[in-house]
């Protein structure tokens, strides 16, 4: 039932009514966070909610059609992204967060596809933010494909989510530290350094399982010729 609302709402909905549903989408979200002010108000309700919000709006995102957008010309949708992403983030890392997680990359992704067509209170902090986000999902676990489980297989599509939607998010990105301290020059090479050194990581860190993949997978095949 779900799954066919999902459908019908982000497919039938005309663009006229974006703003009205991304400002109660809005307002929604602002309410989970000030059920509790000290610790976000994580329910099994608002988990559903927060899910199918993710599904209509990468739908909407994903399926736009020319001049789709024209009414968004006023809706900020980065605060409403950062409210989901800040949500997301906040959940045990079960299936069902994991799962969530992958749908938010592609519809960040499909953002920034469509960034020309949208508004933002401050665009360059948003993507900032995303990738100080989004490189925190990426695992770099290591799992043998006979021994994964589905919870394993998910996080090892969240890696390649997130290092998609990490490479989206940054191409094309000016450096804007958030809180200039000092020179603005040295300010920027320390945020520069920051992505650089970042995902230098998380390349060093997939090359790795590779590397240990294959070794692993060789011994395995070794182990089953002489069994």
């Amino acid at each position: 039932i779900r799954e066919t609302i999902t459908e019908l709402v982000s497919g039938e909905l005309s663009p006229v009514v974006y703003p009205y549903l991304f400002h109660c989408v809005q307002e929604e979200l602002g309410r989970i966070y000030q059920t509790n002010q000290h610790h976000l108000d994580v329910t099994e309700s608002n988990t559903v909610f927060v899910d199918q919000v993710v599904s209509i709006l990468q739908r909407i995102m994903e399926g736009k059609t020319e001049g789709a957008f024209e009414n968004l010309g006023h809706v900020k949708v980065d605060q409403l992204l950062l409210l989901l992403v800040r949500y997301v983030n906040s959940l045990a890392l079960v299936e069902k967060s994991l799962t969530i997680k992958i749908k938010l990359c592609g519809l960040l992704q499909a953002v920034m596809v469509n960034s020309r067509e949208l508004s933002f209170h401050n665009e360059i902090q948003f993507r900032n933010s995303l990738v100080e986000y989004l490189t925190q999902w990426v695992s770099g676990e290591l799992c043998i494909a006979d021994y994964c489980t589905h919870e394993d297989n998910l996080r090892s599509d969240l890696d390649l989510c997130a290092m998609k939607a990490v490479g989206t998010v940054l191409s094309a990105l000016p450096l804007q530290p958030r809180d200039i301290i000092g020179d603005m020059i040295e300010e920027k090479g320390k945020l520069f350094l920051k992505h650089f050194t970042t995902f230098m990581n998380m390349v060093h860190s997939m090359n790795g399982i590779e590397v240990e993949k294959m070794g692993q997978l060789r011994k395995h095949t070794v182990f089953r010729h002489v069994s």
